[in-house]
C-alpha cells in the first residue's frame, strides 16, 4: 500500500494523434505522466503506444487519460495483456484490451476525474481504419471510423492536446494528411513525416503551455508501420522538447506480434549479448558481436524464462 498523501496513478490528458492510409500507419504521442497529488512524482518518461500485429492486422494504439498505475505504465499494462494471445484477430484484441480496461482501468480513472480512451490505427484485411475505445460505457464502446474513400487517410486523436489543434493547428493536421499520401508515392521520407508530427507535438504544448496547461510535453515519440510493398516495416523516433532526434533506450514502444512478447524477446537477447561481449575472451581481449551472440540453445534458455500469458493486473 501506498501512503494517504501519494497516488498510485498519474494521469496523462496528452496529446495523441494516429493517421491510417491505405500502405502505412502512424502514431504520435507526449511524453508527459502527471501526478496532480504528488508533482515530484510527474515526469516526461511516458511510453503512451503500443505496436500490436494480429493475423489480420497491424495497429499502433494510444491513449489519454490514466497514465500509470504503481509505476506500470498503461502501454506496458496493455502489453501484459495481449501477451500470449495467439490467432486472435484485431478486433477481438480489443474488445479484450477494452474488457480488462473496464475491470482494472476504469477505477483509476474515476479516482482522478478523468476519463479514459483508446485509439489506434489500423491496416486490417487491406484496409485502414481508425478505432476509438470509450471506457465511459459498460460494457465499453468500440468504434471502427472507415474512411470515405480508399485513398483518405483517416486521422484518430486523444487527449486535451486535441482541442488546441481544432483550435489553431486543424490545417495543419489536414496538411500531414497530405503530406502522408506524398509519403505513399514516395515524394517524402518517413523520417520527414516523423519530423513533422513531432513539430505539431511541440506546437500543441507550447499553446497548451500557454494556458497553464502542464499535461502536454514537447517531448515525442512517433512510429509508423509499412506492412507490405518495398518499404515493409517501420521505424519509432524519439524526439526532445525543439523536435529534435535522440537516443532513449527507455523510450521503446512495447510491440507484441501474434500475441508473442517481442519487446521481452529482444531485451533478453541484448542483455545477454552485452554481457557476453563485456566479458573478456581468455586472451584478455574484448568479444565482438557475432562471438557474443546467443546460440540456439542459449536463445531457447532465455525464452523459457520469459511469461508467456495474459496478465491484466497492476503489480
Amino acid at each position: 500500500m501506498y501512503p494517504a498523501h501519494v497516488s498510485d496513478s498519474s494521469h496523462d490528458m496528452t496529446f495523441a494523434v494516429v493517421l491510417a492510409s491505405r500502405t502505412a500507419i502512424w502514431a504520435c504521442a507526449d511524453r508527459q505522466l502527471t501526478d496532480k497529488q504528488n508533482p515530484r512524482r510527474s515526469s516526461k518518461s511516458g511510453v503512451k503506444i503500443v505496436a500490436i500485429e494480429t493475423p489480420d492486422a497491424v495497429a499502433l494504439l494510444t491513449y489519454a487519460g490514466v497514465g500509470s498505475v504503481r509505476d506500470t505504465q498503461v502501454s506496458q499494462w496493455v502489453y501484459r495483456t495481449l501477451r500470449g494471445l495467439n490467432n486472435i484477430p484485431l478486433e477481438r484484441s480489443l474488445e479484450h484490451i477494452a474488457d480488462a480496461g473496464r475491470r482494472r482501468l476504469v477505477q483509476y480513472a474515476k479516482r482522478e476525474s478523468i476519463d479514459h480512451f483508446f485509439t489506434a490505427a489500423a491496416i486490417r484485411d487491406g484496409k485502414h481504419y481508425v478505432y476509438d475505445i470509450d471506457l465511459r460505457k459498460n460494457p465499453p464502446l468500440i468504434i471502427r471510423r472507415i474512411p470515405k474513400t480508399r485513398n483518405q487517410v483517416k486521422i484518430g486523436m486523444s487527449g486535451s492536446g486535441g482541442l488546441y489543434v481544432y483550435r489553431y493547428e486543424f490545417s495543419r493536421l489536414k496538411w500531414l494528411a497530405r503530406l502522408i499520401r506524398q509519403y505513399e508515392r514516395e515524394k517524402v521520407s518517413a523520417e520527414f513525416v516523423a519530423r513533422q508530427l513531432a513539430s505539431l507535438n511541440v506546437s500543441i504544448s507550447a499553446r497548451a503551455r500557454a494556458d497553464g496547461n502542464n499535461t502536454v510535453s514537447p517531448e515525442s515519440i512517433v512510429i509508423h508501420r509499412h506492412p507490405k510493398g518495398k518499404r515493409a516495416g517501420g521505424r519509432q523516433w524519439c524526439f526532445d522538447a525543439n523536435g529534435n532526434t535522440i537516443d532513449d533506450l527507455d523510450a521503446a514502444v512495447p510491440t507484441l506480434a501474434n500475441g508473442m512478447p517481442v519487446s521481452e524477446i529482444t531485451a533478453a537477447i541484448m542483455r545477454h549479448t552485452l554481457q557476453q561481449m563485456r566479458t573478456p575472451t581468455p586472451d584478455g581481449k574484448p568479444r565482438h558481436h557475432f562471438e557474443a551472440w546467443p546460440d540456439a540453445a542459449t536463445t531457447q534458455a532465455l525464452l523459457d524464462r520469459i511469461p508467456d500469458t495474459p496478465d491484466d493486473k497492476f503489480p
